[in-house]
């Protein structure tokens, strides 16, 4: 082992995270795993996961090249997936919600807002839009058949028997 070789565990980056002097980027299956340990371990809840993802985890497959059971297994993950059994299995396997399980005030600022009118100025002129244009076309017919029934008086028909 060289000089300038360091072997760093779990708990050595874990420490370094509880005295605020680090920041652990890992897969977020792991890190709910790290901090259920760790809770689990010290009974504190000492890590908070951040509710914002800045990279998308995009688990895939390989198969043979030419392989004839690609379009099927795709057809039939993309089917379990909008069935919701992927997210089924994965809220099965994942560590539980406990006491530690936080949300930002963000989110729960989100969840917990109550809405106002001004919230709701865009739905209003929506609606405003919509009986405005069914006026305009109302009135348009309206008008289109008064002066067709006023041209047709006016034209002279002869009488037949």
């Amino acid at each position: 082992m060289t000089p300038f070789t360091a072997v760093v565990t779990g708990s050595t980056i874990l420490n370094r995270v509880r005295k605020n002097r680090h920041a652990l980027i890992d897969w977020k299956l792991r890190l709910r795993y790290l901090m259920r340990a760790e809770t689990l371990k010290s009974d504190t809840c000492d890590f908070a996961l951040s509710t914002e993802e800045f990279m998308d985890e995009q688990v895939a497959m390989i198969v043979p090249a030419g392989s004839p059971y690609l379009k099927v297994i795709n057809k039939e993950i993309n089917r379990m997936h909008k069935a919701g059994l992927i997210t089924k299995w994965l809220s099965a396997y994942l560590p539980k919600r406990d006491r530690c399980w936080k949300t930002s005030a963000v989110a729960q600022e989100v969840n917990n807002h109550t809405v106002n009118l001004s919230d709701m100025q865009g739905s209003f002129f929506v609606l405003f839009l919509g009986v405005f244009t069914a006026m305009t076309v109302l009135l348009l017919e309206w008008i289109f058949n008064r002066r067709k029934k006023i041209v047709e008086q006016i034209v002279i028909k002869p009488y037949m028997d």
